[in-house]
């Protein structure tokens, strides 16, 4: 049985919070009484994981969960929709899945083999809606997994034949892997130095403003070398010199040794 059909309460149903979460009521048998069952929330609750992995920018966890979920049969098309829409964000076979996410999406209320819409209650105006955002999401995403398609392949058919030409032969399947790998790392090198630079521009001004504490620093410094001047300036003027502290206490020197201690009953 399709997790999509169980029926729980009757009262979570209002609690849905957005319209994106509404479009799970389509696929279920009454308006007031259905629910996902307890697979279909795991199912969920794995989707918005994906989701929020995306949104932090951990793209390789986000894709893996997505690959997780549409390995299961009974995954309702409202989650395999959105699994081929993050997808085909990504760089592998990202135009099939684009193309799969806008098919789902426009067939969401369709009765068709093998769908989780099953027909027995029509959708809301507020689904619709919602299927017509996701819809549109889909199909700009698409969009421009298409140009990316297109961009590839003209410049593969211009490295291709380059190679022809310099080897007089059609590149291996190791040499084409091989040779993504370092346009992916000349990318990743460009963008190190780019940001490098960027880096260093924006540490500017607190450099000069380290500058000019240094000034400061050496500032202060003149002035307590010229105070240590006055200082030894007054000892040789007949001031009172510092006492000069014996830390060997328990080797005391000869001369130290040597002299009698004044009397305090002398005049």
């Amino acid at each position: 049985m399709n997790f999509e059909e169980d029926t729980l309460s009757t009262e979570s149903v209002y609690l849905m919070p957005s319209p994106w979460t509404q479009l799970y009521i389509a696929s279920f048998p009454s308006p007031t009484t259905y629910e996902l069952s307890a697979r279909g929330r795991i199912f969920d609750g794995l989707f918005e994981r994906a989701n929020d992995h995306f949104d932090r920018d951990e793209f390789d966890e986000s894709e893996r969960l997505c690959h997780l979920l549409l390995d299961y049969p009974d995954l309702g098309d409202y989650h395999k929709a959105g699994c081929h829409r993050i997808l085909s964000l990504g760089e592998d076979n990202f135009l099939w899945h684009a193309q799969q996410a806008v098919e789902l999406y426009e067939n969401l209320f369709t009765v068709r083999p093998g769908g989780s819409y099953s027909g027995k209650v029509p959708p809301t105006q507020a689904e619709l809606d919602a299927q017509q955002t996701l819809l549109n999401l889909a199909k700009k995403c698409l969009a421009q997994a298409s140009k990316d398609h297109n961009d590839l392949q003209v410049d593969y058919k211009f490295q291709h034949h380059a190679f022809e030409q310099t080897h007089w032969r059609k590149p291996t399947r190791e040499e084409l892997i091989v040779a993504h790998h370092l346009r992916h790392n000349k990318q990743q090198v460009d963008f190190v130095v780019t940001f490098e630079d960027r880096y260093v521009e924006c540490l500017q001004p607190s450099m000069e403003d380290g500058d000019d504490e240094d000034g400061d620093d050496e500032d202060e410094g003149s002035q307590n070398a010229v105070n240590d001047e006055d200082d030894d300036k007054l000892d040789s003027d007949g001031g009172d010199p510092l006492p000069e502290l014996n830390y060997d206490f328990d080797l005391p020197t000869p001369e130290a040794s040597s002299q009698s201690e004044p009397s305090s009953s002398q005049p």
